[in-house]
């Protein structure tokens, strides 16, 4: 976590999700689609 957020290490992104959208992030994932990381966006609203 030190290298990112010193700049050095830059994680590549291939698609976010709402967590809501658990399920479809997680087919993603299954089906190897991606080229980086998936992530779940968390909303601030509770």
């Amino acid at each position: 976590m030190k290298l990112v957020l010193k700049g050095k290490l830059n994680p590549i992104i291939d698609k976010g999700n709402p967590l809501q959208d658990v399920k479809e992030a997680e087919n993603y994932l299954n089906e190897a689609q991606q080229f980086g990381k998936v992530l779940l966006k968390i909303s601030k609203e509770i």
